[in-house]
């Protein structure tokens, strides 16, 4: 086959034009995106940017280095013009190369420019727990569903060496009914959502529930939701409760102090009343103060729940440490939650759910404190 000068020149640009090891697909879905945390996708990104970086350098030097080969054979006889289009195949490699760096190196720059934060190193490392715990729980789900609830011996040992349970893995996913069913007389299953202006560290995640005793019935998983107006993530956290059969939705704020035994007492609480959506009590933010956050009706009139110890029907049911049932919220239309001029998403949502004729319920024997930033605790 001749090749011929207008063939070459095609033949080049169409080399050029695939150059690029790497597509921004594979960068970004199947390099960077396939860490768990936001810190560990800049990192990963940080460091395949220096490693392109790196190449590309190297490349341009490589590069300069040929051509001035080919420069000093110009004056050489047949022997030279054959070792100068050896040197000029190695330089058009060369550049493709360059060019294909190049490429990467500006999509990975451009990756780096849209997270919204430039981590520490000191950042990275405290979010490097929940990056793992996240994985290795991943890993243990794909193991139960490929092998029918069982997660292998491997994955045990990892689970294992980070304290993580079998039974506090939480199964999403699509299950058909007779699954579901099983499933579903087995435990129940939570989603705990946790709005904070800013994504809480694995460090203050740890601070807010370490401490705190999950009912041995419930598999559960967390959520941080953060950025987004708080109400479009409540409503995109129920419509996602819904499709992965979520029994029941806990909604916590992070400013919240619970005591050991919280959320079991909450849990027992809502078992024992399954057509309603109940809450714990919480103070208002006054020293010493035995009013609680929740509004009830008394005589047609509003007024704040008392610390009196009893269970009361209440008109607002405030999300700081509440549990809904799915079922519940599946009646509902959407959006669930709204803040309006006059509501917060708290009474939004109240409103909707008191509409379909459930009720919704506080214990006062059921407490928690709160957090203010500058540390001050209002028991």
């Amino acid at each position: 086959m001749e090749v011929t000068t207008e063939l070459h020149k095609e033949l080049m640009q169409a080399f050029d034009e695939i150059q690029m090891p790497r597509t921004p697909y594979v960068l970004e879905e199947l390099i960077v995106n396939t860490k768990f945390t936001d810190e560990q996708r800049y990192a990963q990104c940080v460091l395949e940017m220096s490693i392109a970086y790196d190449n590309l350098r190297l490349a341009q030097i490589d590069m300069s280095l040929k051509q001035l080969q080919i420069d000093e054979l110009n004056d050489s006889v047949e022997k030279q013009r054959l070792k100068k289009l050896k040197k000029q195949i190695e330089l058009e490699q060369t550049q493709r190369a360059v060019l294909g760096a190049e490429r990467e190196f500006t999509y990975l720059f451009n990756l780096w420019r849209k997270f919204k934060k430039q981590y520490t190193r000191e950042e990275l490392n405290e979010a490097q727990p929940l990056e793992y715990k996240m994985r290795l729980e991943t890993q243990a789900l794909l193991d139960m569903k490929s092998k029918q609830l069982w997660i292998s011996a491997w994955n045990l040992e990892w689970l294992r060496q980070i304290n993580i349970k079998p039974e506090q893995i939480w199964l999403p996913q699509q299950q058909d009914d007779i699954e579901k069913k099983y499933l579903e007389e087995w435990k129940l299953k939570a989603l705990i959502i946790i709005p904070s202006e800013h994504r809480l560290t694995a460090v203050q995640l740890d601070e807010l529930l370490s401490h705190v005793e999950m009912p041995s019935n419930v598999n559960y998983r967390i959520e941080n939701i953060h950025d987004s107006p708080v109400a479009d993530n409540y409503n995109a956290w129920f419509l996602k409760a819904i499709e992965e059969w979520v029994t029941h939705v806990v909604t916590l704020e992070d400013d919240q102090v619970l005591y050991p035994d919280s959320l079991i007492k909450l849990f027992d609480f809502a078992l024992d009343n399954p057509d309603c959506c109940v809450g714990a009590w919480y103070p208002k933010r006054q020293k010493s103060c035995r009013q609680g956050v929740h509004i009830k009706l008394s005589w047609w009139h509003r007024r704040f729940l008392d610390d009196d110890w009893w269970v009361h029907e209440v008109k607002t049911l405030a999300m700081w440490l509440s549990i809904y049932p799915i079922d519940i919220i599946k009646q509902l239309d959407y959006p669930y939650c709204k803040a309006t001029n006059a509501l917060s998403q708290d009474s939004y949502l109240s409103q909707k759910i008191l509409d379909k004729w459930y009720k919704l319920l506080v214990d006062t024997n059921i407490k928690i404190w709160h957090k203010d930033r500058d540390g001050t605790i209002y028991l």
